[in-house]
């Protein structure tokens, strides 16, 4: 499989993509120290792998439509923060990212396209802001791909 994404979290950053298997959520708190990287298989992962070590290296390899990726985290800082993930792709998709709080009450909805780089390394940044402070609590984000083109996969 092909590396293609990383998760990063400088204030409190995401990520994702993947190809075939399933693993349980475990609860982080943010905002992460500045260069700490949130570790991709905390995330409850659907039809995908997390590849590479932890770090900077890890990422989701050959994610299709039937994936879907959830991160559960405490906030503990009333303050903005930024999702950051880069790409690389032989096609086109869509990444929906979808973040909720605790009660079920969707905070941030936004669709990420994900271009065609020619290739799987990652070189396509992607980045949402959450500009107003968000509110200390429990949430979780989801990333989940559709749209794909092309190659089938969305990485």
């Amino acid at each position: 499989m092909n590396c293609n994404l990383k998760m990063k979290a400088t204030l409190s950053a995401f990520m994702i993509l993947a190809g075939m298997t399933s693993f349980a959520a475990t609860k982080f708190t943010i905002p992460t120290a500045e260069g700490e990287y949130i570790d991709l298989s905390w995330a409850d992962v659907q039809n995908a792998n997390v590849e590479g070590s932890a770090g900077p290296d890890q990422c989701y390899g050959s994610t299709g439509a039937e994936t879907v990726i959830n991160f559960s985290f405490e906030n503990t800082v009333a303050q903005p923060y930024t999702f950051v993930m880069s790409t690389g792709h032989k096609g086109t998709c869509v990444i929906n990212v979808t973040l909720t709080d605790a009660e079920g009450t969707t905070v941030l909805s936004e669709k990420l396209d994900i271009p065609n780089t020619g290739g799987w390394g990652r070189s396509a940044n992607h980045k949402v802001i959450i500009a107003d402070a968000l509110p200390v609590g429990d949430y979780n984000l989801e990333l989940k791909p559709s749209d794909l083109k092309d190659s089938g996969y969305c990485r």
